[in-house]
């Protein structure tokens, strides 16, 4: 959901570089003023995003750290996807979480409900995260999570599930597809959903070998283009 408060800002997204003294230099896509980090790409080419797992999870760890915080810190410290990902696993979040973890040849799902840590690898080549925790529930989690009722689907994953199983994308994927991709709606056979104030918000795309990003805010604006090797320090 985007609140009235942040709308007006979505059409000004910015990509802001971050250079430290020490650590990672990283760059955080966010809309103008929000510092915070749900979406990120640092110097060594590791990438996070985050998605909410309060569907699957809705407690909270009083005591535990606020989830964009940590990612603050994560990475502008971790060179590597297997520190990103060990950082997530030693950290106690104050909510649940699914956080995206990737660099040019490795992607992972991390889901991180409040009393719990599980990764997912990517299958055939692709890897796509919703908003739920993934089929199949780990039998420790039964009884502690919302699970989605045998038989029912999310509208996005039939539609992903069709499109990376296509014999287009399975011969190579270039950039003006995944760009397609995410302009499609649910109805057309993508996964964009634009119906204010529920819906996709922020989109984007990062090319690791290239220091490339993409980004844009879905009904906002266009698509913007940042070479970051020009600007990390």
């Amino acid at each position: 959901m985007t609140p009235d408060a942040m709308r007006p800002y979505l059409k000004h997204l910015a990509c802001v570089v971050f250079n430290p003294e020490e650590g990672q230099s990283f760059a955080n896509i966010r809309p103008i003023g929000q510092v915070y980090v749900e979406t990120a790409f640092n110097e060594s080419g590791v990438f996070v995003e985050m998605n909410n797992g309060g569907a699957s999870d809705p407690g909270i760890n009083p005591d535990g750290t606020f989830v964009v915080t940590k990612l603050f810190d994560l990475i502008h410290e971790n060179g590597t996807l297997e520190a990103m990902v060990r950082g997530l696993q030693e950290a106690k979040l104050d909510q649940s979480s699914i956080i995206q973890v990737a660099d040019k040849q490795r992607a992972v799902s991390v889901e991180i409900p409040t009393f719990g840590f599980r990764v997912l690898e990517q299958q055939n080549g692709a890897l796509y995260a919703l908003n739920n925790f993934a089929r199949p529930t780990p039998l420790e989690w039964k009884g502690w999570v919302v699970e989605i009722p045998d038989g029912q689907y999310d509208d996005r994953q039939l539609n992903l599930d069709r499109l990376f199983a296509s014999p287009q994308w399975q011969s190579g994927v270039t950039l003006d597809m995944v760009k397609d991709m995410m302009n499609k709606k649910i109805e057309d056979g993508g996964a964009a959903l634009y119906m204010p104030p529920f819906g996709t918000v922020i989109q984007v795309i990062t090319v690791p070998e290239d220091m490339v990003v993409y980004f844009r805010s879905y009904g906002y604006s266009n698509w913007g283009k940042v070479d970051l090797s020009k600007l990390f320090e």
